[in-house]
Formats: structure tokens, C-alpha cells, sequence
């Protein structure tokens, strides 16, 4: 009877378990990387709408992006990050409340009566001076400052844009006008906590098996 040799080389198949257990971490590693991103859109999506439900404007909503780490190839470890692009540091007193200190001496805000707006952007001194003309300072001992605009007549309520631009035009060529406040100066302004990013990102974390199993789902229909 002929004999039959069996032979078993260990370094042959623990390399080929090494190599099996590599492309799994790497299956793994793109599922969950690619999940990361998956989570990023959706909260991105989902904050940007709340965003633009609490009455904020585009660049508040465009400006709102989350990222998932790292941008490029996959990692078993990957991290989110949402921030305002533009608006640095500004996020948690919507998100939190609390109290917004001035820069410097004096933040201006518009007065009630004012223009909120000039285009499509708050109005700010700046803008004002760019848009619609010259303001001048006037001081109030114990308070904020005066920024006083002009307008052809003192107006009964609200001032809009246009009647301040004809105010402005008619003060250069030194026609009458009078004077009207515009802005205040103070040196800090409470804010409510008007969002709620957070409890997104709770409800979101939640989806994150969803969307890996989804992933993997794919990875493993690639390779069939």
C-alpha cells in the first residue's frame, strides 16, 4: 500500500490568516470611515434646516458644515467636527446662551426703529456707511453712545432704507435734514439659546449602525 504523506506548513497558513484578518480591518476600516461621512451629510443637512428655521441667514446656514475625519482613505478610528465657516466662536452662545462682551469700548446694534437689515446682511455701522452714508457720534454722559443717520423729516415709526439713502444724499449736498439715531453703543448683550445642534447630533448617533451595515453591505457585494 503506497503511503500518504501529509504535511502541514504553519508559516504558510498563519500568513494567510495575517492576510485574511488585513483585509477585514481594511473592510472594516472603510465601512466605518465611510459611515463617518455618511453621518456628516445627514447632520449637516439637518442642522443647516434648523438653522434656517430659527430665523438665521444663508450665510449662518451655508456656513454650518460637518466633516468627517480624515477627508481621504479610511481609518478605524474616524472623528466628526461641525463648525460655522466664517464664524468662528460663535456657535456655543446660540447653542448655550449666555452674555456677548464687547471687542472693544462699544458693539453697536441697531436701534428698533432702524433698519435690521441693509440687503441681505445685518445691519453693523459698516455696512450702513457702505451701503447708505455717513454717521455721526453723538455722546450720552452714563450711556451708550449715539450713531445718528439723516432723514428729510423725523420719522412717526419705522425708517426704512430708502428714506435714510435720501437723507444721506440731500446732507452731502447740504440741503436741511434732521438728525436720526441709528445705532447704540453698549458693552454687552445677553443672548438666548436659540438652537439646539447638540440634541442633532444625539439623535444622529443613533443612525450610525444603519449606516455602517449599509456600507459593509456594499463592500461586500463589491468583492462577490
Amino acid at each position: 500500500m503506497a503511503e500518504l504523506g501529509l504535511r502541514y506548513n504553519y508559516k504558510d497558513a498563519l500568513a494567510e490568516m495575517r492576510e485574511g484578518a488585513k483585509t477585514a480591518e481594511q473592510k472594516m476600516a472603510k465601512a466605518i470611515t465611510g459611515a463617518f461621512r455618511d453621518l456628516a451629510k445627514d447632520i449637516e443637512k439637518k442642522g443647516r434646516a434648523q438653522i434656517a428655521a430659527k430665523g438665521f441667514s444663508n450665510r449662518w446656514r451655508k456656513g454650518f458644515r460637518v466633516r468627517a475625519k480624515p477627508r481621504v482613505g479610511w481609518d478605524l478610528h474616524p472623528s466628526l467636527r461641525g463648525y460655522l465657516y466664517g464664524l468662528s466662536g460663535v456657535m456655543n452662545i446660540f447653542e448655550r446662551g449666555g452674555t456677548i462682551h464687547a471687542k472693544h469700548t462699544w458693539m453697536y446694534v441697531p436701534l428698533k426703529w432702524a433698519p435690521q437689515t441693509i440687503g441681505r446682511k445685518r445691519a453693523t455701522p459698516a455696512q450702513y456707511e457702505a451701503q447708505i452714508g455717513p454717521l455721526f457720534r453723538v455722546e450720552r454722559p452714563g450711556k451708550g453712545p449715539l450713531l445718528m443717520g439723516a432723514a428729510t423729516r423725523r420719522p412717526a415709526g419705522k425708517v426704512s432704507v430708502g428714506v435714510l439713502k435720501t437723507g444721506a444724499a440731500r446732507r452731502k449736498s447740504g440741503k436741511q435734514t434732521v438728525a436720526v439715531p441709528i445705532f447704540v453703543g453698549i458693552k454687552t448683550a445677553k443672548v438666548k439659546d436659540r438652537l439646539d445642534i447638540d440634541r442633532i447630533y444625539r439623535e444622529a448617533r443613533q443612525d450610525l449602525p444603519k449606516y455602517y451595515f449599509a456600507r459593509m453591505s456594499k463592500i461586500r457585494a463589491d468583492a462577490r
